[in-house]
């Protein structure tokens, strides 16, 4: 047993305790409501220092988390009276090699540090649509991002990684050492161990590209709809498009898109003229740097709010038939939900996003469901359930902000045109706030990959002690 005084006197990083002047920054998270008054923050300065926090977290039955980014809302990154491993501080790194064309990322970076990192390079990888998230959490959950129509997801251009398991031992996982625990980490979320580092490949990428958003009114979501059907039958690899319905900045109903083309400005117009033709009342798309692409969605998801999220799919085949059926019963709900507080009419309203992404799949699905352990490789589009608000009123309202989420999937899915097959889109899982524990919503997830995942899970970590994101239970 590691007693205190010995992991104090042999960790090498920082300790925060709650009488620590920066207690209140170590414990803040992006979400408000995902926050938790651990007994200790440690910050790790390398492997060793990770395996001496998870002897000691262990070997005394201390509760631990991992923070990377700190970005999922349902709290998985912290831990009541138990030990943060939180790696931001001395991981949060990105080293370039052009001539190999790959990026060493640190297990607590950022998808800005790595986007800033590689594109001094003229290269890029894919990474996040909202720079601040970590790059831990997105990439051992799948990770789509806007170069996923070119490169697939980040985990399909994850080439090795450096792992910390439940023993504290440190290996190397790659195709050709630990193939087994490769495969699993590639989709198994942090069930298996704690990434030092991750190795990704990286790509020519031209400095700058066209991005942002343009704002529709209401009455415009029929023809925005057929033209996107008709944009997405022929969808190029370079190209990309998010369909929000929401409030816009002035606190009206609107369509929002959010368009992108990895191009100039000139070619992402011309490419995206029929949207253009319809006649946009606000039109915020323009030609940038790369390095701002995933920066765009910052302001709307910034740190300091408190969030729920849900995720859902679609075994359909045309958008224009889903949107126009169910389009003005989603603008109803969302406009009502979000007009005044459920309880208290004096509290800010909740803001509510209906969220569809139409991220080029061709090359995520050329990958088979069983070739990592990311099964959901469809050709349903991504539909992410977003809700924020500012105040907490009596600790109640992210049980509101779920049955808003649950109520508007109920009007997704009554539009469902067929059921999805094993293999398709189910739900991404790093798009949901609440990763329970229950055994079937593990087995869901992963489908046919399920028994294959025990199986690992008994080899790496046959206690058990990574069981916060969807645990799998060990093979027996």
């Amino acid at each position: 047993m590691v007693t205190v005084t010995l992991f104090k006197q042999d960790f090498k990083g920082d300790i925060v305790e709650p009488t620590s002047v920066d207690y209140p920054a170590a414990i803040a998270r992006w979400a408000v409501n995902s926050q938790r008054k651990a007994r200790y923050v440690v910050f790790p300065k390398d492997a060793g220092d990770i395996s001496l926090a998870l002897e000691f977290a262990t070997s005394n039955n201390i509760p631990f988390s991992v923070k990377c980014g700190g970005h999922n809302p349902s709290g998985v990154s912290s831990v009541k009276d138990g030990v943060c491993i939180d790696l931001s501080r001395y991981f949060n790194t990105a080293r370039v090699d052009p001539e190999q064309q790959l990026v060493y990322v640190g297990g607590g970076a950022v998808w800005g540090t790595v986007d800033n990192a590689t594109i001094a390079h003229g290269l890029a990888t894919p990474g996040g649509t909202v720079n601040h998230t970590g790059v831990g959490g997105l990439t051992l959950g799948g990770g789509y991002g806007w170069l996923s129509g070119q490169y697939g997801l980040v985990i399909d251009n994850l080439v090795q990684a450096t792992v910390v398991i439940a023993n504290g031992s440190v290996v190397v996982a790659s195709p050709t050492s630990h193939p087994d625990l490769f495969w699993a980490i590639r989709g198994g979320g942090s069930n298996f161990g704690i990434v030092t580092e991750f190795v990704l490949k990286a790509y020519p990428q031209r400095k700058t590209v066209f991005a942002g958003p343009v704002i529709f009114p209401p009455p415009l979501i029929g023809k925005v709809a057929e033209a996107v059907d008709k944009w997405w039958a022929g969808v190029g690899d370079k190209e990309g498009l998010m369909v929000s319905l929401t409030r816009g900045p002035d606190r009206q109903p609107a369509v929002i898109l959010i368009l992108f083309f990895n191009g100039s400005e000139e070619e992402g117009r011309a490419n995206f003229k029929q949207f253009y033709d319809i006649g946009p009342v606000a039109d915020f798309a323009r030609e940038m740097p790369y390095g701002q692409l995933n920066s765009m969605l910052n302001e709307n998801v910034g740190f300091g709010r408190r969030f729920y999220m849900a995720c859902d799919s679609w075994g359909g085949t045309s958008l224009r038939s889903r949107l126009l059926s169910n389009a003005q019963e989603m603008f109803d709900r969302v406009v009502m939900m979000s007009a005044n507080h459920p309880k208290q009419p004096t509290l800010p309203p909740f803001d509510i996003m209906v969220g569809y992404e139409f991220i080029p799949l061709k090359k995520v699905c050329s990958v088979p469901p069983d070739a990592t352990a990311f099964r959901s490789r469809g050709p349903q589009p991504n539909i992410v359930l977003l809700i924020s608000w500012d105040q907490e009123e009596e600790g109640e309202d992210v049980h509101h902000a779920r049955a808003f989420a649950q109520e508007l999937g109920k009007i997704i899915d009554a539009t469902q045109e067929r059921q999805l097959q094993e293999h398709e889109n189910y739900e991404y899982s790093n798009y949901v706030s609440d990763p329970s524990p229950n055994l079937n919503k593990a087995q869901k997830l992963w489908g046919e990959n399920y028994p294959k995942l025990q199986k690992i899970k008994k080899e790496y970590d046959p206690k058990a002690v990574f069981n916060q994101w969807f645990p799998i239970q060990p093979a027996a």
